[in-house]
């Protein structure tokens, strides 16, 4: 980025009109954190895997060379990406299997001999009557892996699992099943990651399979077996989270058990970024809400391989361990905002299966004024101290301070690649000077938090006035989102009641009254299992056909629309607004309608087979003016 001189004085007072102007539109909305216990979520028992393709084989069905030597391009490119600072940091990349594996199950497999070989691993019936395909991949000196399945068609009741040697196995679904038919498993530890594929019985008729073209090899530091010797100091200024504790930041406890990294595959490559669990007001329900950048993370195409690592810290110091759970693949991207906004996507983050202690933090909507110390867990991708290895992996979590200031001495614009959109500004962004520890890539996302805890902002990164060296305090400046100006676009997530307005995008119409009522939702097709697809914003040209009062929108094809809908303001007869749509189709759908300033939704649905009737819903929601 490059920096932009102003004078401190008229900053400040800028600063104060916008900041008041801004609160003045909610009331401010303060919230505690919330502790969850291990078992807050149902874990259903399920039968562990065969370990079929360990069983059958000491070699892997598919090994690649290290990638010093096998992806040497593509491993120069990732060091030189996080060497420049560029966001968001990269985690590992894609490599594509020499044979790609693939399985194919007929009807004949079923009636086959154990051990058989099919698509590069191995078939068996199990004792339940199922038919398991498992296989295997290797990739020399890997830390972790993961693979992608493609072209997937699996029915109902199909159970996934993947594992290490020697480890439980990591059981998964097809609830994040991509539109087009692709998903990533979890990932596991070490160099070598087997899969295994259980097929109920009661589709031994059908004709299923998918395939798996690559391996994302991804740099941890939990899976190298080189870790930090005890008396080890971080690199540069990194500061080892496990050396803090409430007595320097009294929020630090719920802190450590609610920051959280995660990894994600978009195009040939990984990322990571930080995030932060949040609480929300609604007592009624428990959902993981998970706070962090839209510069790491902001399409739906890739959320569904967000793979989580909750709890990751050394224990003690000096440190004697490590401390990880490995969360559930998948997460739904809910609202997100790009510069000059606030850059903040909100994630609902899966919950299935977990069974470890988390914390949702606290937040509070209050601007933050000028000298206000912020606190910051997060996981930096940074090289091993003294292991003299040059590739970097993400680190558990490190710890820092920063002091806020209405006046800086410089302010950040886009300009030098950093980070590549718009304006930085002191009203929806806080400058912060570093007075502890710092942040780099991976970094990015993590909570800014008072001394009690609650979360104010969220980091979009740092811009240098001169050298770009991350422990040169006195020449940049970090920067964090305002949560007060993200709130408006989180606040029917966090704050159901508290109203917001509706933000447009490719899933989401804003129609009735000033854009008031949010209009989203989903089509199946007939498919078995059918598959989900999005109801998206038509479009003639380039225009939306969107009006005041009215949305056309498709699902399977941008040229074959579904959908009329429009909400009306019938206050003036029935004291109600009224919701009418025509659908022409007989797909299963949902449609949610949301009054956004109430914070209260509608949904309608259509079962499969069926064909849509016309809704004229003239009591949607009585909630006028």
């Amino acid at each position: 980025m490059r920096s932009s001189p102003q004078a401190p004085s008229r900053l400040a007072a800028a600063l104060g009109i916008t900041i008041l102007s801004a609160a003045a539109a909610f009331a401010v909305v303060s919230v505690e954190p919330r502790t969850l216990p291990a078992g807050t979520f149902e874990r259903a028992a399920a039968p562990m895997p065969l370990r079929l393709a360990e069983g059958m084989s000491l070699e892997a069905a598919n090994s690649l060379a290290s990638a010093e030597v096998g992806a040497a391009d593509q491993l120069a490119a990732m060091r030189a990406w996080n060497e420049a600072g560029r966001v968001p940091a990269k985690a590992g990349f894609h490599r594509t299997l020499v044979e790609p594996l693939g399985a194919r199950i007929s009807p004949s497999l079923w009636n086959e001999s154990v051990g058989r070989r099919a698509g590069g691993g191995w078939t068996a019936i199990s004792p339940r009557g199922t038919l398991v395909w498992g296989t295997s991949v290797a990739v020399e000196g890997a830390s972790r892996l993961r693979l992608h399945l493609t072209d997937v068609t699996l029915p109902e009741g199909t159970r996934l699992w993947v594992y290490g040697f020697g480890e439980a196995g990591r059981a998964f679904d097809l609830e994040y099943l991509h539109p087009e038919r692709g998903l990533w498993t979890p990932s596991v530890l070490g160099d070598r990651i087997h899969l295994e594929v259980e097929i109920p019985e009661s589709a031994r008729a059908g004709s299923w399979g998918f395939s798996i073209p690559e391996v994302a090899q991804i740099f941890d530091a939990r899976g190298t077996g080189r870790y930090l010797s005890a008396e080890a100091s971080p690199e540069d200024c990194l500061e080892f989270g496990s050396c803090y504790d409430a007595t320097d930041f009294p929020g630090y406890n719920g802190a450590m058990h609610g920051v959280f990294n995660y990894v994600y595959e978009d195009g040939p490559d990984s990322f990571t970024c930080s995030a932060g669990l949040l609480n929300d007001t609604d007592a009624g329900t428990t959902k993981l809400w998970a706070l962090t950048a839209n510069h790491c993370i902001s399409s739906t195409a890739a959320d569904n391989s967000v793979e989580p690592l909750y709890n990751y810290y050394f224990v003690g110091c000096p440190w004697t361990g490590v401390n990880g759970d490995d969360g559930p693949v998948g997460a739904t991207i809910r609202a997100t905002r790009a510069i000059p906004d606030p850059d903040v996507t909100l994630m609902e983050m899966n919950t299935s299966g977990i069974d470890f202690s988390l914390t949702l933090l606290g937040w509070t909507t209050a601007p933050v004024g000028s000298g206000v110390t912020g606190f910051k867990l997060s996981h930096p991708v940074a090289k091993i101290p003294d292991s003299g290895d040059p590739n970097t992996y993400i680190l558990p979590q490190m710890y820092s301070e920063h002091v806020s200031t209405n006046s800086p001495d410089f302010l950040c614009e886009d300009g030098d690649g950093t980070i590549e959109t718009g304006e930085v500004t002191l009203a929806n962004f806080i400058y912060t000077v570093t007075t502890l520890g710092t942040t780099v890539g991976g970094s990015s996302g993590s909570p800014i938090m008072l001394a009690n805890g609650q979360v104010v902002g969220q980091l979009l990164g740092k811009c240098s006035a001169g050298s770009p060296d991350s422990c040169d305090y006195d020449v940049f400046n970090n920067l964090d989102g305002r949560f007060e100006k993200s709130f408006p676009y989180l606040a029917s997530f966090l704050s159901p009641g508290a109203g917001g307005p509706c933000v447009p995008g490719p899933t989401t119409a804003c129609i009735g009254t000033a854009g008031r009522f949010k209009v989203e939702g989903y089509m199946k097709d007939f498919a078995v299992p059918p598959n989900q697809f999005p109801l998206s914003v038509a479009q003639l040209g380039s225009d939306e056909v969107v009006s005041d009062d009215s949305a056309v929108m498709y699902a399977f094809s941008s040229a074959n629309w579904e959908l009329l809908i429009k909400v009306l303001n019938g206050c003036g007869l029935s004291n109600t607004y009224w919701v009418f749509y025509a659908a022409t189709t007989n797909a299963e759908y949902v449609i949610n309608v949301t009054d956004t300033q109430a914070g209260i939704t509608k949904t309608y649905t259509n079962p499969a087979g069926v064909v849509s009737p016309a809704v004229t819903d003239t009591s949607a929601f009585a909630t006028c003016p």
